[in-house]
C-alpha cells in the first residue's frame, strides 16, 4: 500500500465519521426533545439508533488505526519529501478532525444536559408514585375504618 492510498483512506474514514457523529449529535437534540416532553419510549428508541451508530463508528476507528499505523511508519522511513507531497491530504485530514473534536465536545456536552434532564425525569416520577402509594394506602385505611363504622352502626 502506498502512502497516497493509505492518506486518502486515513481522509475518507475521517470523513464518514464526522458523518456519523453529526448524526449522533442530531439523534443527542431529538433525545433531548423526548426527555422535555416526557417521551420515556422515543428517549429509549433514539438511544438505540445511536448505540447503532457508534458500532459503526468504532468499526471506523479500529481500521483507522490500522492504516494510520502504516502511514506513521512510512512517514519515520520515507523521505520527508515524499510525505511533503501529500500535505493536502494531511491538511484536510487535520480539518475534518478539527471538526470531530468540535463534535464530540458539543455531544458530550449535550449528553450531559440529558443525563441531568433523565435523572431529573425519574426522580420526579418515583417521588410521584411514592406520593400515590402513600394516598393509596391512606384511603385503604379509610376504607377499613367505613367498614368498622358499618359494623357497628348495625
Amino acid at each position: 500500500m502506498d502512502i497516497s492510498s493509505s492518506l486518502h483512506q486515513l481522509r475518507e474514514m475521517t470523513e464518514e465519521k464526522c458523518i456519523h457523529l453529526q448524526q449522533i449529535y442530531e439523534l443527542t437534540l431529538k433525545q433531548s426533545e423526548a426527555l422535555y416532553s416526557e417521551q420515556i419510549k422515543r428517549f429509549v428508541d433514539l438511544s438505540s439508533s445511536k448505540q447503532k451508530i457508534i458500532e459503526k463508528i468504532n468499526i471506523i476507528d479500529e481500521r483507522f488505526e490500522r492504516v494510520y499505523d502504516v502511514v506513521k511508519k512510512y512517514a519515520s522511513t520515507g523521505t520527508f519529501s515524499e510525505v511533503f507531497v501529500k500535505q493536502k491530504d494531511l491538511i484536510e485530514i487535520q480539518h475534518t478532525i478539527s471538526i470531530i473534536q468540535n463534535l464530540v465536545d458539543q455531544i458530550r456536552s449535550k449528553e450531559l444536559e440529558n443525563d441531568f434532564l433523565y435523572k431529573k425525569m425519574i426522580s420526579e416520577m418515583m417521588t410521584s408514585a411514592t406520593k400515590s402509594i402513600a394516598s393509596r394506602q391512606e384511603q385503604i385505611a379509610r376504607y377499613k375504618k367505613m367498614n368498622n363504622y358499618k359494623k357497628f352502626v348495625r
